[in-house]
């Protein structure tokens, strides 16, 4: 009698991937697209060094070590124990909530998978082609792990990076060390009892979403190493009756579809870089102003009121609570606060790093502006798998505007070149290095499959200002 062949579970087909994929087989428009994401990753946290945050969690880590298992941090001459290094880093990354974003899975597939990947590739002295393809192996498992969710992770009060980041990291470290299939296997289990990471930030605007990627790096980095060591982990760590789906989301849908095809050089190119330093489902909001004040020359003053409408899915995070939104606190609540985002807008025609600041709230017009921005949860604007915008704008004239973007700016239909991406490397980095310094960087990383080390990137992120 023959025997029925067991089905491989994700777990399993994500040791597969991590063992067969090869960048060689991609087009090379996507290596190059991928090279620009790092430049990004890296100029994001260049713009982060010195903030509050990052130098409690810098100071937290400074005098931890192991023999032969350090890492740098990036932009210090320091080293510390590897899995507390790459804490810091990711949230040089992710701390400004800058960096890339893979919209349709609403993750951050960089920040864990970046950090994991060039803090070890570098301790190990791994070659630039090595660090780069372990770094498109975590960002597709990321990218895949969060289509799969289809937004659950997020209604149900997780934070998508934080809940993936232990497994998308774990690929790629998997990737670096020369991992087993039962080894990785073993480590996405033990990860499933690490991931973690919840949206109560969004209330008040304090820390701890800085520091979710970083902690599922270094989670992926135990996960790993217990791993070699023997340890098991569940098999089934994402379908199984008590796994992260069912216990997370309460469903398995989406699982069956999980690395079940070619969709890796879909998957990079899907991932967009981020041209505000704002949550991303504000963009589209951004991108209404600045095509009302194009089209019709709307000044600020003229303005009498501004409406917006928002996906039901995204109104919790830029549009409540209320009194936070519309009076932030702390300048991360400014990042999530889509009057304040869309007043600034109508001012400026823009959002730059100088916006993100309280005392901009001391500003008469930006207050009474924000006064006159209402937002309204509504289906009728949403747009699955994108941020959509749509803004009702009427002014003290009596005229009344509306535009709508079912799409945010890095969508196909508003792409993002590397030249957009290499000024805003220009403006993050500008206050920490030289033009010296920024063209270096950005000649190493578009050459970095090509560089048999990468030390030479991470000394040239020292400030020399």
């Amino acid at each position: 009698m023959e025997t029925k062949q067991r089905i491989a579970t994700v777990s399993e087909r994500i040791a597969d991937f991590v063992q067969s994929f090869s960048m060689d087989s991609l087009p090379k428009e996507v290596v190059e697209r991928a090279k620009t994401l790092v430049l990004d990753s890296l100029g994001n946290a260049v713009l982060c060094m010195g903030s509050e945050a990052t130098e409690a969690i810098r100071k937290t880590t400074l005098g931890s070590s192991r023999e032969g298992w350090n890492g740098k941090l990036w932009g210090t001459d320091a080293t510390c124990a590897l899995e507390d290094s790459v804490i810091y880093n990711a949230a040089l990354i992710h701390g400004n909530d800058y960096d890339d974003t893979h919209v349709a899975a609403i993750v951050h597939p960089g920040a864990a998978v970046n950090s994991a990947s060039i803090t070890l590739g570098a301790a190990l002295g791994k070659s630039g082609k090595q660090i780069l393809e372990a770094m498109m192996i975590g960002w597709v498992v990321a990218v895949e792990l969060g289509v799969a969710a289809k937004g659950g992770f997020h209604d149900k009060g997780f934070h998508a990076t934080a809940i993936l980041a232990s497994f998308s990291a774990a690929a790629s470290i998997a990737k670096l060390l020369g991992c087993s299939r039962e080894e990785t296997v073993n480590a996405l289990g033990i990860c499933g009892s690490q991931s973690a990471g919840i949206q109560a930030f969004l209330a008040d605007g304090t820390w701890s979403k800085r520091m979710h990627p970083g902690w599922g790096a270094h989670s992926a980095l135990y996960a790993i190493r217990l791993a070699q060591n023997g340890f098991k982990g569940p098999l089934q760590v994402f379908e199984a009756k008590f796994g992260m789906w069912l216990s997370h989301l309460g469903t398995k849908d989406g699982l069956d579809e999980v690395l079940t095809g070619d969709r890796a050089a879909q998957r990079i190119m899907e991932i967009t870089p981020k041209l505000y330093p704002v949550c991303h489902m504000t963009h589209a909001y951004i991108a209404c102003m600045q095509e009302l004040q194009h089209k019709h020359q709307i000044a600020a003053g003229k303005i009498a009121s501004i409406h917006c409408k928002v996906d039901p899915l995204f109104y919790e995070v830029v549009c409540e609570p209320k009194q936070e939104k519309w009076h932030p606190t702390s300048d991360y609540t400014l990042r999530f606060s889509l009057p304040y985002i869309v007043a600034v807008c109508a001012m400026t025609g823009t959002f730059r790093n100088g916006d993100l600041d309280l005392s901009h709230l001391e500003k008469a017009e930006i207050r009474n502006l924000m006064s006159r921005i209402t937002c309204e949860p509504d289906v009728g604007v949403r747009s699955p798998g994108h941020f959509p915008g749509w803004m009702e704008v009427r002014l003290h004239s009596g005229e009344k505007y509306i535009v709508h973007h079912p799409q945010e700016p890095g969508a196909p239909s508003m792409p993002i070149d590397h030249e957009q991406v290499m000024g805003k490397f220009r403006d993050n980095t500008a206050h920490h290095m030289t033009e010296q310094q920024m063209t270096q960087i950005n000649q190493l990383v578009m050459n970095l499959d090509n560089l048999p080390k990468i030390d030479i990137i991470l000394e040239l992120m020292a400030p020399s200002k």
